[in-house]
């Protein structure tokens, strides 16, 4: 698919075709780099206004999707029992993800995604032109300090910023400072998804929300990735309970 001069891959690259690649962007750059806004706007390269590409230092380079961990395939089971065809959705660290628009294709339209990397909420806005999808919203935007209202989305989903803020310099506080944010733009009840690499419950745990605990472990793969699914609570939680998947 061409917009323009952009290419736009409709192939997600995900586990199921590249098993260690995401381990290997892991380890490519100084772990503190991952908290960086200048490090995502490198990585996703620049948009030209003039010419409609984007580019890295390198090289010119097509806007393509990439999928963090796994696929949503993968992932539907966890994510829509939160869910109805009302729910207000945020998606935070959205990246060059397609989450939102298989979520919109699966009848959940109202979603607002966000990233810290201006460059990639442009290749987002780009692609959205392209197809029929005129519900979903793009910004720029820090997940530690965001501009929206109090009590505004039903769900607000992660997957990968949790580990991206924690690679780097005061990753607990800024962690925490993600958290409390995602808690006070939650409505009275809604969840907080987060999908992670590492196990964060100590530190998740330090916010007043009753969370659920999955191990997601794919076929084949050694490696159980975590998913907390967290709901907000205005008194003392109940304990953390845990769900293989």
């Amino acid at each position: 698919l061409m917009h323009g001069n952009i290419r736009l891959n409709e192939c997600t690259q995900c586990w199921d075709s590249a098993p260690a690649r995401s381990h290997a962007l892991l380890k490519k750059a100084a772990t503190s780099d991952y908290a960086s806004s200048e490090y995502w706007d490198r990585r996703y390269g620049q948009l030209d206004p003039v010419t409609k590409k984007f580019t890295t230092a390198h090289r010119p380079r097509p806007a393509r999707f990439f999928e963090w961990y796994c696929s949503y395939d993968y992932l539907r089971s966890i994510i829509h029992p939160s869910l109805n065809s009302s729910s207000k959705i945020l998606h935070v660290g959205c990246g060059n993800s397609k989450l939102q628009y298989y979520l919109h294709d699966d009848g959940f339209q109202d979603i607002l995604s966000i990233d810290i990397s201006s460059n990639v909420i442009e290749a987002m806005k780009l692609f959205k032109e392209s197809t029929n999808r005129p519900s979903l919203q793009f910004q720029t935007m820090d997940a530690t300090h965001m501009e929206l209202p109090n009590d505004e989305f039903d769900v607000v989903i992660d997957k990968g910023t949790l580990d991206a803020l924690m690679c780097g310099n005061s990753s607990r506080s800024t962690a925490l400072l993600m958290f409390r944010e995602i808690r006070r733009v939650l409505g009275p009840t809604g969840v907080a998804i987060f999908i992670t690499f590492s196990d964060y419950y100590p530190i998740i745990s330090r916010i007043p929300w009753s969370i659920q605990r999955h191990l997601f472990r794919k076929p084949g793969q050694p490696h159980a990735y975590h998913v907390f699914v967290c709901t907000k609570q205005s008194r003392a939680r109940p304990a953390a309970t845990e769900e293989p998947v």
